[in-house]
């Protein structure tokens, strides 16, 4: 599939746009600092677990950005009590590859 190919399979994901697990699956998400780093913390996605498009992203973007619609409980769940205390703790949000939404996600 050359790169003129992707708009069409791809088409763009704006802003909003909800996704739901389809099933369980091992996911890296990014914590965010009040400091110019990033780091990460691993956990299973459980299924049914929606998803919000942060952003609106072109055809032709590879990665999307997203949070848990339940950010809150999710965020309790799953990322670090330590780096939720920290003081510097901005949040936290996924990057999906396109490939991934498409075999883990459905639109909702």
């Amino acid at each position: 599939m050359g790169i003129l190919d992707l708009k069409h399979f791809f088409g763009e994901i704006r802003h909003g746009t909800m996704f739901q697990a389809l099933e369980d699956f091992y996911a890296t998400g990014l914590i965010h600092w009040n400091a110019p780093e990033t780091t990460e913390f691993r956990c299973t996605v459980p299924k049914g677990t929606v998803f919000i498009i942060s952003g609106d992203f072109s055809s032709l973007a590879w990665v999307i950005r997203c949070i848990p619609r339940n950010r809150e409980e999710f965020e309790k769940a799953h990322v670090p009590k330590s780096d939720r205390d920290a003081e510097k703790y901005a949040g936290y949000s996924f990057l999906f590859t396109r490939p991934t939404i498409k075999k883990k996600l459905k639109a909702v």
